[in-house]
């Protein structure tokens, strides 16, 4: 792949369709790839504005348990994630 550059999270999913956008408990975005046919996860925190990557969290599936959501949360490999769903 080429160097790219991604304004906003729409360009980046072009590009990586395996890529979903979710909000973790503190209100802030991250990015979560599936890697290797959703053998493995790759949670980011990405900037746009400054095109800074941070990586968070690389599980692989038997790390990852989702529970049950409780008041529109999910924990899942060590995060809480917030629901999409209003």
């Amino acid at each position: 792949m080429r160097q790219e550059q991604f304004r906003h999270f729409a360009g980046l999913r072009q590009c990586f369709r395996a890529a979903d956008q979710v909000r973790v408990a503190s209100g802030n975005p991250v990015v979560v790839f599936n890697v290797c046919g959703n053998t493995y996860r790759l949670i980011c925190a990405i900037h746009f504005d400054t095109g800074k990557v941070f990586l968070l969290r690389f599980p692989d599936a038997r790390g990852i348990q989702q529970r049950p959501m409780e008041n529109g949360v999910v924990v899942q490999g060590g995060l809480r994630l917030r629901s999409h769903e209003k």
